[in-house]
């Protein structure tokens, strides 16, 4: 799919849907990576998980992707958010949405922080509903793959994420403080 302009690639982005597009969608920039984030979390209708190294702002920290996960959340009582994120920091200290977010829906949205012996591990990826996946080789760059349904792909790094999940952590420092 080389022969495709970025527009083509955003148009995709915004009209596939979770289980029935095959074709994989090269992102080259962070707006492709905002876009299709945003797609697939407002198709989710069970879970989205996240592997990130600091919940990038530019991709997530957004309203139309906090009201995506915040109508997942309230949706059914079986929806499930689990985000692990390397370094938190950028996030209290620039007042990343999903912070009151997950405060507000603790029983839906769940953040840790990846726990010492993940640290090396240089991907990243969002995976909606055990089907559809965006992933980035590199976590710190914005060159990925959206696959609206891989849900082989999406089996083998959830086992990865659950494994690091378990072993990780709440953050303290997005707990609310109660003065």
């Amino acid at each position: 799919m080389d022969h495709l302009t970025e527009s083509d690639v955003s148009e995709l982005l915004q009209t596939s849907k979770v289980g029935e597009f095959y074709t994989p969608l090269e992102l080259t920039s962070v707006e492709q990576c905002r876009v299709a984030s945003l797609a697939m979390a407002s198709q989710a209708m069970r879970t989205i998980h996240i592997y990130s190294h600091q919940l990038e702002d530019r991709v997530y920290n957004n309203r139309a992707f906090m009201e995506a996960i915040t109508r997942l959340a309230i949706s059914s009582k079986h929806a499930q958010i689990q985000i692990l994120v390397r370094d938190t920091n950028p996030m209290v200290q620039h007042g990343h949405m999903i912070i009151e977010t997950m405060r507000r829906l603790s029983t839906f949205i769940q953040m840790r922080k990846v726990c010492a012996q993940a640290m090396e591990y240089s991907q990243a990826f969002m995976i909606v509903d055990e089907r559809a996946l965006i992933y980035h080789k590199v976590a710190t760059r914005y060159e990925g793959v959206a696959k609206f349904n891989a849900p082989m792909e999406c089996r083998e790094l959830l086992m990865h994420f659950h494994e690091v999940w378990l072993k990780s952590e709440p953050e303290p420092k997005l707990r609310r403080l109660h003065i």
